[in-house]
């Protein structure tokens, strides 16, 4: 229910817009409508560049539920553990903004063709990885390539579908998100556990390989060029100015609570916020000196957008968040097999495929009613977890192998 409602909430901010807005709704700026003859192979197209989609959730899913085996095969520490995830998660996120404004400038068939090859090669050199660091360090130059190809995909859906079709292109969009978090667990547990030609964990990253090959032979004489009118430069001091702050923002946030709170790491948090505030003046600096800023502040004056984005922030800090601790629990404290703690998610994430196929319809009946209603199921959700909770853990008592456990170690005591 949980995951249901957020993306309520994110479908009604992106639908209930009549078509004002959708073209800024990309990270990266705010590029005008092409106002052309649709192609008529814009859907073919858009399979295409989901397999983008496809790969870059599926492989935070997939590495989570595979976390644990990393550690014991390569003999890998619960930091390295952690940076084979945040890494990833770190380089997509500082250099995000920048990936879509290198398709503005350049042409985002080639950046999403650059991007996906990219991505493509170094799942294979994971996959390959001898050791942990080397995994670490194919994982953060995996998440740059992430970065390039990801914001591609939302352009493509801004200038190649009318107004009327965006919802449903979206909508498509947040599903295949969705299925990709169903694959990550369920199939990233089954490879596991099925552990094909000996690969072990190795093949939660191969299993990109032929979807990027098969993306690429695709995209090369589907896809149409297209790139930003008027964008000539890249905006140096922006990227400077957002990539220094988004890794001061977010390196304490991820690594903080594993490497220990050092004055360092909090100076770190802190001087996030003057960089920030610094990339924000340079930005409306440039806006009113007449130049293509990397980032439109314009953005924020429409009424949806903030809520999306603070939307977005909670979504993914909480959920990530439980779901990396909890592929723990369940596997190293439960004793859950691989697939068997893959199906415990299976309902949170189906519930995304849920809510991105009735976002548009319920946000059509309720309007602006819908962010009240889908916040109040999100609590009520959250409350009936927390009673449910309190009513079954005291009846069901300790699980059977903490039993086991508990049993064998008081008979060896006595």
């Amino acid at each position: 229910m949980h995951s249901l409602c957020l993306h309520l909430i994110a479908g009604s901010i992106a639908s209930w817009d009549k078509g004002e807005f959708f073209l800024e709704v990309q990270t990266t700026s705010s590029a005008p409508l092409l106002e052309r003859q649709p192609d008529p192979r814009r859907w073919l197209m858009l399979a295409v560049v989901q397999c983008a989609t496809l790969m870059g959730v599926l492989d935070g899913f997939i590495v989570n539920i595979a976390a644990p085996s990393i550690e014991q095969q390569l003999h890998a520490s619960f930091a390295e553990v952690q940076l084979v995830i945040a890494g990833y998660t770190l380089a997509y996120a500082v250099l995000l903004v920048t990936g879509g404004r290198l398709g503005d400038l350049y042409g985002r068939k080639r950046l999403f063709v650059l991007g996906v090859a990219s991505f493509t090669l170094f799942s294979a050199l994971c996959g390959l990885a001898p050791t942990a660091w080397l995994l670490i360090i194919f994982r953060i130059v995996q998440g740059v390539a992430a970065a390039l190809m990801t914001p591609q995909v939302i352009a493509f859906i801004q200038v190649s579908f009318a107004t009327a079709e965006r919802p449903i292109a979206f909508g498509s969009y947040a599903a295949i998100a969705g299925l990709a978090s169903v694959l990550g667990q369920v199939f990233g547990g089954f490879l596991l556990e099925a552990n094909l030609f000996n690969l072990g964990w190795r093949s939660i990253f191969l299993v990109n390989v032929p979807i990027g090959i098969a993306a690429l032979l695709c995209a090369l004489p589907l896809l149409r060029e297209s790139r930003l009118p008027g964008a000539r430069n890249l905006d140096h001091g922006g990227v400077t100015l957002l990539s220094l702050s988004l890794f001061l923002l977010v390196f304490p946030l991820v690594l903080g609570g594993e490497i220990g709170w050092s004055l360092q790491v909090v100076l770190c948090l802190l001087l996030s916020v003057p960089c920030l505030i610094a990339f924000i003046a340079y930005e409306n600096r440039m806006t009113r000196s007449g130049k293509l800023p990397l980032v439109s502040f314009s953005l924020f004056r429409q009424r949806y957008f903030p809520s999306g984005i603070l939307t977005i922030i909670l979504d993914s800090a909480l959920a990530d968040a439980v779901t990396f601790l909890l592929t723990f629990y369940l596997q190293t404290i439960l004793q859950f097999t691989p697939l068997q703690a893959g199906l415990v998610f299976l309902a949170t994430s189906a519930s995304y495929i849920l809510a991105s196929s009735l976002s548009p319809l319920a946000s059509r009946y309720l309007g602006k009613h819908c962010l009240l209603v889908a916040g109040a199921l999100v609590l009520l959700g959250n409350l009936s977890v927390l009673l449910s909770a309190q009513f079954f853990v005291p009846r069901l008592g300790m699980p059977p192998c903490l039993w086991r456990s508990f049993s064998q170690e008081s008979a060896w005591v006595h």
